[in-house]
């Protein structure tokens, strides 16, 4: 890994989350409309291509759904955190960044 660049994995699962979240409501398990712009392009459009012949689930069945049913549970636990809580006056009644690995940020209203 490059200093100040994430790794290929966590680059990874930002372009699961992306792929998923073009998904209309009712069929994406997981939903995260800034993960694209943690994206470059070419390497966006090449794991697109990739999910939609159908060759990472002939490498590797059930990767795909992995990550995302993954991703689901942590934003469902996190959201449910958020929940029981009542959050100090600075984080606000506005959002709350959460990081949860080297690359993802995610935006949870409260």
């Amino acid at each position: 890994m490059k200093k100040y660049r994430p790794s290929l994995t966590a680059a990874g699962i930002a372009a699961s989350r992306a792929i998923e979240s073009e998904k209309p409501a009712g069929e994406r398990i997981c939903y995260d409309p800034y993960a694209r712009l943690f994206l470059g392009r070419a390497f966006y459009a090449m794991t697109k291509f990739f999910v939609d012949i159908g060759y990472g689930e002939k490498r590797g069945p059930g990767t795909m759904g992995f990550i995302l049913a993954r991703e689901r549970y942590i934003d469902d636990y996190v959201q449910s955190w958020l929940g029981e809580r009542k959050l100090p006056a600075p984080l606000g009644p506005h959002k709350i960044n959460v990081i949860l690995s080297t690359l993802p940020t995610k935006l949870f209203p409260q």
